[in-house]
């Protein structure tokens, strides 16, 4: 096993200004109760600290490491690193799969890395998914990635970057989750359907189509960014809470 930097060393050289900023990162338990009225929050968590690019986790492998992983954050730079200052973007369909990847990959190791301190119980991200992402490097059939714009508040103590993992649990032990970061004016969602529902029609209820743009590996280009943007910290808020009934 080797480290991963959760944050890539070519986002240090490409942001130096980020290299002290505030991050913030959240977990997050709920229940899909039958009372809507009830309580939903089984466990919660946070924690905000400086020092952007200095976290890393002890779980991948040399080879998925010096490997597809290398290669993936060569190739992404390009799209991404335009992202992160704003500027417009047509995602093509390699892009798309290259930042979907990207997506999933950062937050999975961000998720099973030593700074989340203790995980909640049941886990937001079970082994499955980050097994699958190792044997196939791409996204499992009930995922999905949407990419949204960021406009900061003027106000200081703005997070650079944030993250968000929330579970959702169902009836018969069923789960889904939404696992949500931002960097810069970039924001990006993984969304996981419970199994037996396939997005992005499980997650119609959830995604907004004027702040979201979905990803689709392969498919058409993408205009980025979409009309409206998240805007601040109440509308990073908002964008990553669950609605009561989240309808996957």
């Amino acid at each position: 096993m080797s480290k991963e930097h959760i944050l890539p060393k070519w986002l240090r050289r490409e942001f130096p200004e980020y290299t002290n900023a505030p991050t913030h990162q959240r977990t997050i338990n709920e229940n899909e109760g039958r009372d809507p009225h009830g309580p939903r929050v089984a466990y919660r968590r946070d924690e905000t600290k400086n020092g952007l690019f200095n976290d890393q986790a002890r779980v991948v492998c040399t080879g998925c490491n010096n490997g597809w992983m290398s290669q993936l954050e060569k190739r992404v730079r390009e799209p991404l690193s335009q992202m992160i200052r704003g500027l417009p973007v047509v995602l093509t369909g390699e892009w798309q799969a290259l930042v979907s990847l990207w997506v999933v990959k950062t937050l999975m190791v961000s998720y099973r890395g030593p700074q989340l301190g203790g995980r909640p119980t049941p886990e937001i991200i079970l082994p499955v998914d980050p097994e699958s992402l190792y044997r196939d490097a791409a996204l499992g059939p009930t995922m999905v990635v949407s990419v949204s714009f960021y406009e900061p508040e003027t106000s200081p103590g703005e997070l650079v970057y944030a993250e968000s993992f929330t579970r959702m649990e169902h009836e018969h032990g069923l789960y889904s989750y939404v696992a949500s970061l931002k960097l810069g004016h970039f924001v990006a969602q993984l969304g996981r359907a419970r199994d037996g529902v396939r997005p992005p029609l499980g997650l119609a209820p959830y995604l907004l189509p004027d702040r979201v743009a979905l990803l689709c590996p392969g498919a058409a280009s993408v205009n980025w960014p979409p009309a409206k943007p998240v805007y601040g910290r109440a509308g990073w808020e908002k964008h990553v809470t669950l609605p009561e009934r989240i309808g996957y």
